[in-house]
């Protein structure tokens, strides 16, 4: 059985235009936010090849730069 590590990013306060790093990804910017709380799902710009990814932020380990 797989647990989930949360993070604990979707507590902060983000906005989009923000700044994080993704520990796999690298360097990344909100690009949209949707939902709240455990909900809260962003979606991230990160440089070629990886382009946009949409992430829980309870489960995503990044975080703010």
């Amino acid at each position: 059985r797989v647990v989930a590590q949360m993070s604990g990013a979707e507590t902060l306060d983000w906005r989009v235009g923000d700044k994080l790093e993704h520990k796999k990804w690298g360097l990344g910017t909100v690009v949209s936010i949707k939902g709240e709380g455990k909900d809260l799902e962003l979606t991230i710009a990160f440089d070629h090849p990886i382009g946009l990814k949409r992430v829980l932020a309870e489960l995503a380990p990044i975080s703010k730069v």
